[in-house]
Parts: structure tokens; sequence; C-alpha cells
């Protein structure tokens, strides 16, 4: 896989009817689910998923996310959800993420806010040794 293609990551999905909620829609805690999934699986194409974490007794812990929607997937329709980094420091690290309808039509975009954490301390990791990351950001707002 080339730079660029690591530079972003996207997984389709089809709503079933067991997953929409009483309106025949999405709901928003699928949503997360699948924005955390498709961060974990591009984290470890990139190389800084669980199981190399896990190796230095580290975890990903999500802080925050705000989601943004026009509209949500209804039952039996196709939808992709894209996700890339869009920023990381010290103590944190940003990823975006833009969710498309079956024609490619974006209906919603999502932030999430995402810190490491020792898992036998409990406290926060300086992942700044991740700086290497940057070039994978992508020039897209």
């Amino acid at each position: 896989m080339n730079q660029k293609e690591d530079k972003f990551f996207e997984r389709r999905y089809f709503l079933t009817p067991a997953e929409c909620n009483p309106q025949g829609c999405m709901p928003i805690t699928l949503l997360i689910n699948r924005l955390i999934e498709v961060a974990t699986l591009h984290a470890d194409l990139i190389g800084i998923g669980y199981d190399t974490l896990a190796h230095r007794q580290e975890t990903w812990v999500l802080s925050r996310v705000a989601v943004e929607m026009t509209c949500y997937p209804k039952v039996n329709d196709h939808y992709t959800v894209k996700t890339w980094i869009c920023a990381i420091n010290r103590l944190f690290s940003e990823r975006d993420f833009e969710i498309c309808d079956t024609d490619g039509n974006t209906i919603g975009y999502a932030r999430t806010v995402w810190a490491v954490l020792n898992t036998e301390t409990r406290s926060v990791t300086d992942i700044s040794r991740m700086q290497w990351v940057t070039r994978l950001i992508p020039d897209c707002e």
C-alpha cells in the first residue's frame, strides 16, 4: 500500500433491519460503533493499532466524539465511512470522518479525539513519539 492510500481508510456497510431504530434509521450508537471500528482498522493498517501499543502496555482511549449528520442511513441502505488523521500532539490524536450514502453523497461528518493510556499505571502517555504520523495527515479540511 502506498503512502497516499495510507492517509485515508474507508469501509462500506449495509444497514440491516436488525441494526435500525424503530423509525428504520441508523441509531447514533451504531454510527459511533462504526467510527470506532473504522478508526481501529486504519490504526492497525498504519502500525499504531492495538497490537502495536499492547506490547508497550498501552491502549487507545476515545476521549471525545462530535457528529454532524444531514440524514442517517435507512434500512437496507449501503453507506461508507471514510477516515483520516487530522492532527497529533503530545497528548491527543484527532481523527476526522466522512459518512456517505449509497451514491457517494456526503451525509455527515464526525471528529474523534483519542489519547493513549498506559494500561499498568492508568495514566495518559506522551504520544509525541508518533510524530511520524504527521506525514499521513492529508491536505484537506
